[in-house]
Protein backbone atom coordinates (compact mmCIF):
# COMPACT_ATOMS: atom_id res chain seq x y z
CA UNK A 1 0.00 0.00 0.00
CA UNK A 2 1.28 3.37 -0.84
CA UNK A 3 2.54 5.62 2.25
CA UNK A 4 0.26 8.42 1.11
CA UNK A 5 -2.98 6.09 0.98
CA UNK A 6 -2.28 4.16 4.42
CA UNK A 7 -1.51 7.45 6.09
CA UNK A 8 -4.83 8.72 4.84
CA UNK A 9 -7.13 5.96 5.71
CA UNK A 10 -6.66 6.51 8.93
CA UNK A 11 -8.38 9.77 9.00
CA UNK A 12 -11.82 7.78 8.40
CA UNK A 13 -12.26 6.82 12.11
CA UNK A 14 -9.42 8.84 13.67
CA UNK A 15 -8.66 12.56 14.16
CA UNK A 16 -6.24 15.11 13.14
CA UNK A 17 -3.09 14.72 14.94
CA UNK A 18 -3.34 18.05 16.27
CA UNK A 19 -6.83 17.23 17.37
CA UNK A 20 -6.43 13.88 19.02
CA UNK A 21 -6.95 14.65 22.05
CA UNK A 22 -10.81 16.13 21.06
CA UNK A 23 -13.54 14.45 22.50
CA UNK A 24 -15.49 12.72 19.70
CA UNK A 25 -19.00 12.64 19.19
CA UNK A 26 -22.26 11.74 17.44
CA UNK A 27 -23.14 13.11 13.98
CA UNK A 28 -26.15 14.61 15.43
CA UNK A 29 -25.16 16.30 18.50
CA UNK A 30 -22.36 18.06 16.68
CA UNK A 31 -24.69 19.59 13.62
CA UNK A 32 -27.10 21.88 15.01
CA UNK A 33 -23.73 24.11 15.77
CA UNK A 34 -22.67 23.86 12.17
CA UNK A 35 -25.75 24.11 10.65
CA UNK A 36 -26.52 27.70 11.86
CA UNK A 37 -29.27 29.49 10.33
CA UNK A 38 -29.63 29.14 6.20
CA UNK A 39 -28.23 32.19 4.41
CA UNK A 40 -30.48 34.58 2.56
CA UNK A 41 -28.78 34.35 -0.74
CA UNK A 42 -30.06 30.33 -0.45
CA UNK A 43 -33.22 31.14 0.33
CA UNK A 44 -33.77 34.11 -2.27
CA UNK A 45 -32.57 31.70 -4.93
CA UNK A 46 -35.24 29.64 -4.16
CA UNK A 47 -37.72 31.53 -3.77
CA UNK A 48 -37.19 33.66 -7.52
CA UNK A 49 -37.49 30.31 -9.05
CA UNK A 50 -40.36 29.71 -7.49
CA UNK A 51 -42.04 33.24 -8.03
CA UNK A 52 -40.06 33.26 -11.86
CA UNK A 53 -42.12 29.86 -12.78
CA UNK A 54 -45.24 30.71 -11.42
CA UNK A 55 -45.61 27.67 -8.82
CA UNK A 56 -48.19 27.59 -6.24
CA UNK A 57 -47.97 24.60 -4.61
CA UNK A 58 -44.32 23.51 -3.61
CA UNK A 59 -42.89 20.25 -2.00
CA UNK A 60 -40.08 20.09 -0.07
CA UNK A 61 -38.31 16.55 -0.62
CA UNK A 62 -36.52 16.86 2.93
CA UNK A 63 -37.58 18.88 5.08
CA UNK A 64 -35.59 17.63 7.98
CA UNK A 65 -36.06 20.15 10.95
CA UNK A 66 -37.73 23.18 8.77
CA UNK A 67 -35.08 25.67 8.46
CA UNK A 68 -34.72 25.58 4.81
CA UNK A 69 -38.38 25.56 3.80
CA UNK A 70 -39.46 28.71 6.55
CA UNK A 71 -36.69 30.23 5.00
CA UNK A 72 -37.75 30.47 1.68
CA UNK A 73 -41.70 30.59 2.93
CA UNK A 74 -39.77 34.06 4.37
CA UNK A 75 -38.49 35.16 1.77
CA UNK A 76 -41.39 34.87 -0.97
CA UNK A 77 -43.35 36.66 2.01
CA UNK A 78 -41.46 39.59 1.78
CA UNK A 79 -41.57 39.75 -1.91
CA UNK A 80 -45.80 39.79 -1.40
CA UNK A 81 -46.00 36.24 -2.45
CA UNK A 82 -48.35 35.06 0.61
CA UNK A 83 -50.39 32.33 -1.86
CA UNK A 84 -48.56 29.64 -1.55
CA UNK A 85 -49.08 25.90 -0.62
CA UNK A 86 -46.19 23.98 0.90
CA UNK A 87 -45.78 20.52 1.88
CA UNK A 88 -42.65 18.71 3.95
CA UNK A 89 -41.89 15.62 3.72
CA UNK A 90 -39.32 13.19 5.79
CA UNK A 91 -38.74 9.83 7.17
CA UNK A 92 -36.97 10.82 10.26
CA UNK A 93 -39.38 11.17 13.06
CA UNK A 94 -37.25 13.64 15.50
CA UNK A 95 -37.29 16.13 12.52
CA UNK A 96 -40.85 16.06 11.65
CA UNK A 97 -41.51 16.93 15.18
CA UNK A 98 -39.34 20.07 15.34
CA UNK A 99 -40.22 21.14 11.63
CA UNK A 100 -43.52 21.04 12.94
CA UNK A 101 -43.36 23.12 15.73
CA UNK A 102 -40.82 25.47 13.71
CA UNK A 103 -43.24 26.21 11.06
CA UNK A 104 -46.57 26.18 13.23
CA UNK A 105 -46.42 30.00 13.03
CA UNK A 106 -45.50 30.23 9.28
CA UNK A 107 -48.23 32.08 7.41
CA UNK A 108 -48.92 30.19 4.23
CA UNK A 109 -50.79 26.48 4.25
CA UNK A 110 -48.26 23.71 4.93
CA UNK A 111 -48.50 20.20 5.42
CA UNK A 112 -45.68 18.12 7.05
CA UNK A 113 -45.94 14.21 6.29
CA UNK A 114 -43.63 11.31 7.00
CA UNK A 115 -42.57 9.28 4.00
CA UNK A 116 -39.46 8.03 2.05
CA UNK A 117 -38.33 8.14 -1.25
CA UNK A 118 -39.28 5.00 -1.64
CA UNK A 119 -42.62 5.84 -1.21
CA UNK A 120 -42.78 8.18 -4.13
CA UNK A 121 -42.11 4.67 -6.49
CA UNK A 122 -45.61 3.59 -5.45
CA UNK A 123 -48.06 3.70 -8.60
CA UNK A 124 -50.74 5.16 -6.10
CA UNK A 125 -48.96 7.76 -3.76
CA UNK A 126 -50.43 10.81 -2.62
CA UNK A 127 -48.86 13.03 -3.44
CA UNK A 128 -49.03 12.69 -7.30
CA UNK A 129 -48.76 15.06 -10.08
CA UNK A 130 -49.87 17.04 -7.41
CA UNK A 131 -46.77 20.31 -7.62
CA UNK A 132 -45.05 23.00 -9.44
CA UNK A 133 -42.20 23.02 -7.43
CA UNK A 134 -40.14 20.17 -5.60
CA UNK A 135 -36.67 20.42 -3.90
CA UNK A 136 -34.02 18.34 -2.21
CA UNK A 137 -31.08 20.73 -0.58
CA UNK A 138 -28.49 19.63 1.74
CA UNK A 139 -26.47 16.99 0.12
CA UNK A 140 -29.19 14.00 0.63
CA UNK A 141 -28.64 11.92 -2.63
CA UNK A 142 -25.25 11.22 -1.55
CA UNK A 143 -25.66 8.65 0.90
CA UNK A 144 -27.01 6.64 -2.20
CA UNK A 145 -23.77 4.27 -3.37
CA UNK A 146 -23.92 0.99 -4.20
CA UNK A 147 -20.91 -0.04 -5.44
CA UNK A 148 -20.08 1.32 -8.36
CA UNK A 149 -21.31 4.15 -10.82
CA UNK A 150 -23.74 1.86 -12.85
CA UNK A 151 -25.45 0.48 -9.89
CA UNK A 152 -25.78 3.58 -8.28
CA UNK A 153 -26.57 5.91 -11.42
CA UNK A 154 -29.42 2.94 -11.48
CA UNK A 155 -30.54 3.75 -7.75
CA UNK A 156 -30.79 7.26 -8.12
CA UNK A 157 -32.98 7.39 -11.41
CA UNK A 158 -35.34 5.30 -9.29
CA UNK A 159 -35.90 8.06 -6.62
CA UNK A 160 -35.66 10.86 -9.40
CA UNK A 161 -38.29 9.20 -11.23
CA UNK A 162 -40.65 8.82 -8.02
CA UNK A 163 -39.19 12.84 -7.73
CA UNK A 164 -40.88 13.50 -11.17
CA UNK A 165 -44.04 11.46 -10.42
CA UNK A 166 -44.90 14.33 -7.88
CA UNK A 167 -44.63 17.18 -10.42
CA UNK A 168 -47.95 18.66 -13.03
CA UNK A 169 -46.41 18.97 -16.36
CA UNK A 170 -43.84 21.73 -17.02
CA UNK A 171 -43.20 21.47 -12.93
CA UNK A 172 -39.58 22.17 -11.85
CA UNK A 173 -37.28 19.83 -9.41
CA UNK A 174 -34.57 21.32 -7.87
CA UNK A 175 -31.34 19.17 -6.49
CA UNK A 176 -28.03 20.15 -4.67
CA UNK A 177 -25.26 17.68 -4.17
CA UNK A 178 -21.98 17.87 -2.93
CA UNK A 179 -19.19 19.00 -5.76
CA UNK A 180 -17.64 15.72 -5.59
CA UNK A 181 -15.57 16.30 -8.56
CA UNK A 182 -13.92 19.09 -6.75
CA UNK A 183 -13.37 16.70 -3.80
CA UNK A 184 -11.76 14.17 -6.10
CA UNK A 185 -9.67 16.58 -7.31
CA UNK A 186 -7.72 16.91 -3.74
CA UNK A 187 -7.43 13.50 -3.47
CA UNK A 188 -3.24 13.83 -3.64
CA UNK A 189 -3.69 16.63 -0.94
CA UNK A 190 -2.63 15.89 2.83
CA UNK A 191 -5.37 16.07 5.17
CA UNK A 192 -4.27 19.30 6.69
CA UNK A 193 -3.59 21.23 3.42
CA UNK A 194 -7.65 19.80 2.85
CA UNK A 195 -8.56 21.76 6.27
CA UNK A 196 -6.94 24.42 4.74
CA UNK A 197 -8.44 24.82 1.40
CA UNK A 198 -12.10 24.17 3.16
CA UNK A 199 -11.72 26.56 5.74
CA UNK A 200 -11.14 29.13 2.99
CA UNK A 201 -14.15 28.70 0.49
CA UNK A 202 -17.42 30.42 1.55
CA UNK A 203 -19.75 27.75 2.62
CA UNK A 204 -23.49 27.58 1.65
CA UNK A 205 -24.65 24.25 3.88
CA UNK A 206 -22.63 24.72 7.16
CA UNK A 207 -23.90 28.02 7.72
CA UNK A 208 -22.47 27.79 11.73
CA UNK A 209 -19.02 27.50 10.33
CA UNK A 210 -16.29 30.18 11.95
CA UNK A 211 -13.10 30.68 13.02
CA UNK A 212 -13.26 27.75 16.27
CA UNK A 213 -15.16 25.24 14.01
CA UNK A 214 -14.56 23.96 10.51
CA UNK A 215 -15.38 21.02 8.25
CA UNK A 216 -13.64 19.37 5.44
CA UNK A 217 -12.97 15.70 3.49
CA UNK A 218 -10.06 14.35 5.48
CA UNK A 219 -10.56 11.06 3.48
CA UNK A 220 -11.21 10.53 0.19
CA UNK A 221 -11.58 7.58 -2.63
CA UNK A 222 -13.67 6.86 -5.46
CA UNK A 223 -16.27 5.21 -3.08
CA UNK A 224 -16.45 7.03 0.07
CA UNK A 225 -15.49 10.42 1.15
CA UNK A 226 -15.31 11.19 5.22
CA UNK A 227 -15.76 14.64 6.56
CA UNK A 228 -14.41 15.52 9.77
CA UNK A 229 -15.90 18.16 11.63
CA UNK A 230 -13.93 20.18 14.62
CA UNK A 231 -14.98 22.48 16.78
CA UNK A 232 -11.94 24.10 18.51
CA UNK A 233 -13.74 26.07 21.10
CA UNK A 234 -15.67 23.11 22.73
CA UNK A 235 -13.19 20.45 21.60
CA UNK A 236 -15.10 18.30 20.26
CA UNK A 237 -14.87 16.44 16.73
CA UNK A 238 -17.31 14.25 14.88
CA UNK A 239 -17.28 12.76 11.26
CA UNK A 240 -19.54 11.57 8.66
CA UNK A 241 -19.57 9.61 5.62
CA UNK A 242 -20.40 10.48 2.01
CA UNK A 243 -20.53 8.54 -1.32
CA UNK A 244 -19.02 10.51 -3.90
CA UNK A 245 -21.74 11.09 -6.74
CA UNK A 246 -20.13 12.72 -9.31
CA UNK A 247 -21.80 15.73 -11.64
CA UNK A 248 -21.58 12.72 -14.82
CA UNK A 249 -23.64 9.97 -12.81
CA UNK A 250 -26.37 13.06 -11.50
CA UNK A 251 -26.64 14.18 -15.15
CA UNK A 252 -26.86 10.74 -16.08
CA UNK A 253 -29.60 9.92 -12.97
CA UNK A 254 -32.21 13.37 -14.53
CA UNK A 255 -31.51 12.81 -18.11
CA UNK A 256 -34.38 11.28 -20.03
CA UNK A 257 -36.85 11.85 -16.94
CA UNK A 258 -36.63 15.22 -16.66
CA UNK A 259 -34.92 18.20 -18.96
CA UNK A 260 -31.77 20.01 -17.27
CA UNK A 261 -32.16 23.94 -17.67
CA UNK A 262 -29.95 24.94 -15.45
CA UNK A 263 -26.50 24.21 -13.64
CA UNK A 264 -24.89 26.30 -10.95
CA UNK A 265 -22.27 26.23 -8.30
CA UNK A 266 -23.46 27.24 -5.14
CA UNK A 267 -25.63 29.24 -6.68
CA UNK A 268 -23.61 31.39 -9.44
CA UNK A 269 -23.72 30.59 -12.95
CA UNK A 270 -20.22 30.94 -13.50
CA UNK A 271 -17.59 27.98 -12.39
CA UNK A 272 -14.22 28.84 -10.83
CA UNK A 273 -13.07 25.32 -10.34
CA UNK A 274 -13.98 25.22 -7.07
CA UNK A 275 -17.28 24.84 -5.37
CA UNK A 276 -18.91 23.32 -2.38
CA UNK A 277 -22.19 22.09 -4.07
CA UNK A 278 -23.49 22.32 -7.86
CA UNK A 279 -27.35 23.23 -7.85
CA UNK A 280 -29.37 21.29 -10.99
CA UNK A 281 -33.01 22.99 -11.86
CA UNK A 282 -34.78 20.42 -14.11
CA UNK A 283 -38.07 20.52 -15.77
CA UNK A 284 -41.04 17.90 -15.75
CA UNK A 285 -41.50 17.02 -19.94
CA UNK A 286 -45.21 16.83 -20.80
Amino acid sequence: MRPDLEDSMRYIRSPLDRYRSFRYVPWGEIFPDFSGAVSEDESLSLANIIIRIGASDILDLGVGRGEQLLAVMRALETQGHTDKRFVGLDIDVEALESAAKILAGAGSPISIERMSWHGLRSENHAFRGKFDFAFLTGNCLTHSWLGDEWTTTAFLREFVRGFRSTLRPGGRLFIDSRNFDFILSLKGHEAAARAEIFRSLPNICYHGLSAVRFAFPAYISSSLVVFHYYDTEKEIWSANDFFPVTHRVMLEALVGLLEVERISWDYCDSYNGRSHFIQYLARSLP
